[in-house]
């Protein structure tokens, strides 16, 4: 009897260590998973064409969110086999204590804006041959809002609004014509948990 208590009791504190120590051994919970989503929308004001609207989600999108050596963060949306590509940059002040709010396009109506943005659509001409129409701020409107900054696992989120008013159609492969087809592009997007690199 003395032996099998003895027995039990020996097991009892194995088990009582392998469970503190097992607590102690937990790795540090997962990154939360990254959530994104883009639309871009082509309207044409004359009517004369339907809009035509893409959305992508983090599925399709390549997404990263890099700091850069003079202290901003680079945000980069590229659609995996598709036409879209958003760069948007940041001052790394603006979010890195946690701090949120929206931010105005920097460009030629609001050179105080605090967030540059580049845009490229890419056509398809032929099979295996693509044509890029590059697009700076100083050609959109528009807003990025930061909704959080996790600082300590290095996550941001928020959305973007960019606004292309009045743009050769991007569709047409002689852009710069100025007797072509008269265009509205607009980007929204969202993100979540992007990781810091």
């Amino acid at each position: 009897m003395k032996s099998f208590l003895y027995l039990f009791l020996l097991i009892t504190g194995l088990l009582s260590a392998a469970g503190c120590s097992s607590k102690q051994d937990d790795p540090t919970p997962r990154d939360p998973e990254a959530v994104v989503s883009l639309q871009r929308t082509i309207s044409y004001p004359s009517g004369s064409l339907a809009n035509q609207v893409q959305e992508y989600s983090q599925l399709t999108l390549q997404t990263k969110l890099a700091a850069q050596t003079d202290g901003s963060a680079q945000l980069s949306f590229v659609a995996l086999g598709g036409k879209d590509k958003v760069i948007l940059t940041i001052a790394q002040s603006l979010f890195s204590t946690g701090q949120t709010g929206s931010y105005a396009l920097k460009n030629q109506f609001d050179p105080q804006g605090s967030f540059s943005a580049a845009y490229t659509y890419y056509v398809v001409n032929r099979p295996g041959e693509l044509q890029s129409h590059s697009y700076s701020a100083n050609h959109m409107q528009g807003k990025l809002t930061v909704t959080s900054y996790d600082t300590q696992r290095r996550l941001l989120s928020g959305t973007y609004h960019l606004v292309l008013a009045d743009v050769a159609d991007p569709n047409d492969e002689t852009l710069g014509n100025s007797s072509g087809l008269r265009s509205r592009v607009e980007l929204v997007g969202s993100f979540e948990n992007l990781k810091m690199e």
